[in-house]
């Protein structure tokens, strides 16, 4: 090693810090940090809250949407049977009349067809050609039309249930894929939440450590940085 070598070593100065301004910069890096992860683990909690309140409120849609569509198709059911058994009391009550008779029976040939599977679009073609029918016929039964009536409106019900039923239609496994998307976000920010959860912890003891460092007497010391 050469002579200017050694006479710059040994001009070499260090940077010393008393205790306290190094006791300070700890203290203050923990407090940054605790601070930076704090902010971080509020944000999170707030998604892992939102998330769950999506799970809660796709499990409260799913079984809703099941308990009204069993409850609707059996309203559905119900008024046309309703429906049926009045036409039937009609084609009774009007056995002597011919003409009456193969008006109310064509119309109770359709209901087969009424009843089955349909759209509300076709439901509701279907529906309304029985009803012109009815009308037709309701003129020649001056004395049936509350029975024609109460005919109509159980029709009109069960128009309304299939169409309320087919609003509600939304496929089960759609509820499945979502709340398996919002689980596998839950689980990925659960993973970042306890992260920051120890980080957090960890900072929290480290500081309060050296603060009690910091307000306990000791003589002065110099560090070299």
């Amino acid at each position: 090693m050469s002579e200017g070598e050694n006479q710059n070593d040994s001009n070499t100065s260090f940077r010393t810090y008393e205790r306290n301004e190094l006791l300070n910069k700890v203290i203050d890096k923990h407090r940054r940090l605790l601070d930076e992860y704090s902010v971080q683990f509020s944000e999170i909690n707030g998604k892992v809250r939102s998330l769950n309140e999506q799970i809660s409120s796709s499990k409260e849609k799913k079984e809703y949407v099941a308990t009204r569509t069993e409850v609707l198709t059996e309203k559905r059911q119900l008024f046309y049977h309703q429906a049926e058994k009045l036409l039937d009391e009609l084609i009774s009550a009007h056995e002597s009349d011919v003409a009456v008779q193969k008006d109310l029976r064509s119309v109770a040939e359709e209901f087969p067809k009424v009843k089955s599977a349909l759209s509300p679009e076709d439901e509701g073609k279907l529906v309304s050609s029985i009803l012109a029918n009815i009308s037709v016929i309701s003129s020649k039964l001056p004395k049936a039309q509350g029975s024609i009536d109460s005919f109509r409106a159980r029709m009109h019900d069960a128009v309304a249930a299939n169409t309320e039923l087919s609003s509600l239609k939304y496929p089960e496994e759609d509820f499945d894929k979502a709340q398996a998307d919002i689980e596998k976000e839950l689980g990925e920010l659960n993973l970042k939440y306890k992260w920051l959860e120890n980080r957090i912890s960890s900072h929290k003891e480290a500081l309060s450590y050296w603060e009690k460092i910091s307000a306990s007497p000791a003589e002065e010391s110099e560090v070299k940085a």
